[in-house]
């Protein structure tokens, strides 16, 4: 029997912010050098720091019992052609990857809402999760191709 889900609010203290900085680095460092050549560590520190305090409120720790396995962050924003849910800083620790969690913590954030996200043109493997999910790439960048799944 699957277990259920469990997250846990980010509460936007420092020791919060080191861990999705650890869980950031184990999920991300690999994209980000096939995208960008290599890993800033300063770069992706401020980076992450600066979303961070704009976005810890909504910033949600995915665990397993105690242990936190993953981030997801999700939240209501608005674009030139309307409100999406976006995503973003969803990160699954790289054990529990493959495993179908993902997926459904995915499913529990989408709901009946037009969503939105970016991947790192150098993370494929992301790509097509998110496109045998239904989303699809509207708009590409240099770095960057950004997905909508429609309901």
């Amino acid at each position: 029997m699957e277990k259920d889900l469990k997250f846990r609010n980010c509460d936007g203290s420092k020791e919060d912010f080191a861990l999705l900085q650890t869980i950031h680095r184990t999920t991300m460092e690999s994209p980000i050098i096939q995208t960008m050549g290599e890993w800033d560590e300063r770069f992706q520190t401020a980076k992450l720091m600066s979303r961070y305090y704009e976005s810890n409120k909504t910033l949600k720790f995915l665990m397993d019992g105690d242990r936190e396995i993953g981030t997801m962050n999700c939240w209501m924003r608005n674009f030139d052609d309307g409100e999406f849910a976006f995503i973003e800083q969803f990160y699954i620790l790289p054990e529990f990857q493959g495993t179908g969690l993902g997926s459904r913590v995915l499913n529990a954030h989408l709901k009946d809402v037009p969503t939105r996200l970016s991947v790192l043109n150098g993370d494929v493997n992301r790509m097509d999760f998110y496109r045998r999910r239904g989303f699809s790439a509207y708009r590409e960048e240099d770095v960057r191709t950004y997905f909508e799944w429609l309901p």
